[in-house]
């Protein structure tokens, strides 16, 4: 009987003490993303709050009768640490101004405070993108340590990180790869930034998470997804003294757990010379030698829509984006009359389409999706022109026309487990098929094919002290790809950390 009555009091008491922690704001908005850390004797365990900003604790009915040490952080409000309460509560969390670390979530296993991360890395907010007038990620990267930036009149910009650049950079926006590199780079000033919410950058190799051409370092575009309101919309006007005239507008709307967002802009640059008369707006000028310009100009659209819905366990998103240029390289008017000229012109077009899935099993254990094709040209056309009447023909030269096609057919899976408190692990499989076309590629066109399952983890033998170890296995359609390890260690003490 005493048996029995011990048996029903557990139970009951587990009911009683089967804690919900509720987070909201100052306006009584749920909070999602909160990080929630018990401090148990044996183990700590780690949860996160959901969309409705809830979380369940889930104490051991014997736990309850020993204070249990809690620890509940947040990107954007303060902190708090102090004893887990027995009973339901909502916590209202204070609004912090100062953001002395921030969540970083480009290869790892769960988001981390940017401290925390193994890797070197550099996190540029939107604060900071704004604060510097950055229009695209050429001209936000341009003036950060260990990065240098060229610039071509053709082919764009181009970066190098740590003395290497080229192939071995991998750009991304939200995790998946950009395609169209030129000479082995990615024209950094093609890459708009009016919808990113951040810019996360990891210094030194991610071939395991990414592929062999992530050797240098790898830099990821995040797309804006948080709505605090309903709807939203912005406008903004550029405008540069040497020429630069851009514009662009966001629109999103909110409708319960349903987000639409849209994007669109124009950037135009009319060139530059350093012997031109400046003019605040640009005007036409005379068919004679002021038509060539020291740098060229550029024209560019862009767009992207975006369809986000999410639910306790799971979101997914929908998005296809658009970007055209024009680049115009006017050439000399040719002896002896001045009369005609060559012009070279240089169209480029993107087009995106991707599906991001993220199903979580609980708190502790998730599933991310990723699914795109990505297509890319890129055509350029020779004209002989008339200065007198601007009547134009194409030439007939081999090299005057030519057309590039790539495209890229990627799907990822990645399954991710924080469920141990001193171990965690990540499982994924990568898989891309990419296709060339052109007239400098033997036979016209190519068809690569790049399959990988990788594994990564970390292992918290003691305190203060992360080792991540992960290996990527590789089949390669033309050529053989070794098995890839990586070994990545931190040693934190007081305000020291060794990477």
């Amino acid at each position: 009987m005493r048996l029995l009555i011990f048996i029903s009091f557990l139970f009951f008491y587990n009911i009683s003490y089967c804690q919900v922690i509720f987070f909201i704001n100052s306006d009584n908005i749920p909070v999602s993303d909160v990080y929630v850390e018990l401090m148990n004797v044996n183990s700590n365990k780690k949860l996160i709050s959901d969309i409705d900003g809830i979380v369940n604790i889930n104490n051991n009915p014997l736990d309850n009768f020993v204070k249990t040490p809690i620890k509940i952080s947040h990107i954007s409000y303060k902190g708090f640490e102090g004893f887990c309460p027995k009973s339901d509560t909502t916590f209202k969390l204070i609004k912090s101004n100062i953001l002395l670390d921030q969540v970083f979530v480009t290869a790892q296993i769960s988001a981390n405070n940017q401290s925390d991360v193994i890797q070197n890395t550099l996190l540029i907010n939107r604060e900071n993108i704004d604060s510097q007038g950055a229009v695209n990620l050429k001209d936000l990267l341009d003036k950060q340590m260990n990065m240098r930036i060229s610039n071509d009149n053709i082919l764009g910009s181009s970066i190098t990180m740590q003395g290497i650049s080229g192939q071995n950079i991998k750009v991304l926006i939200d995790g998946v790869p950009i395609v169209g590199r030129l000479n082995g780079n990615v024209d950094l000033s093609q890459i708009n930034l009016n919808n990113i919410d951040r810019v996360e950058v990891i210094e030194g190799p991610l071939s395991v998470d990414f592929g062999t051409d992530a050797l240098a370092g790898t830099i990821n575009l995040i797309t804006r997804t948080n709505l605090k309101e309903n709807f939203s919309s912005k406008y903004n006007l550029y405008y540069e003294s040497v020429g630069h005239y851009n514009s662009d507008f966001s629109v999103s709307y909110k409708f319960n757990n349903k987000t639409f967002f849209i994007d669109a802009g124009r950037n135009y640059f009319d060139g530059w010379s350093d012997n031109e008369d400046f003019s605040l707006i640009p005007s036409s000028q005379l068919a004679d030698t002021n038509r060539v310009k020291q740098w060229n100009p550029k024209e560019q659209y862009f767009g992207k829509g975006q369809y986000l819905y999410e639910d306790k366990d799971f979101s997914s998103r929908i998005y296809y984006d658009f970007f055209a240029e024009k680049i115009s390289n006017l050439g000399f008017p040719r002896m002896p009359y001045y009369e005609t000229a060559f012009d070279d012109f240089y169209y480029t077009q993107r087009n995106n389409l991707g599906l991001d899935f993220l199903y979580k099993f609980n708190d502790l254990e998730k599933v991310h999706l990723l699914s795109s094709f990505n297509n890319y040209n890129r055509i350029k056309n020779t004209y002989f022109k008339d200065l007198t009447n601007l009547e134009q023909v194409l030439t007939s030269g081999s090299s005057d026309q030519d057309t590039s096609s790539f495209k890229m057919l990627m799907n990822k899976a990645v399954f991710s487990s924080i469920r141990l408190s001193n171990f965690n692990y990540q499982i994924g499989i990568d898989s891309k098929i990419e296709y060339a076309e052109g007239v400098r590629i033997n036979d016209s066109s190519k068809k690569l094919g790049d399959h990988a399952l990788f594994v990564t983890s970390e292992w918290k033998p003691i305190a203060n002290f992360v080792l991540r170890p992960a290996f990527r296995l590789s089949y390669n359609s033309k050529f053989n790809v070794p098995l890839i390890p990586s070994l990545n260690a931190l040693l934190s003490k007081n305000n020291f950390k060794t990477r």
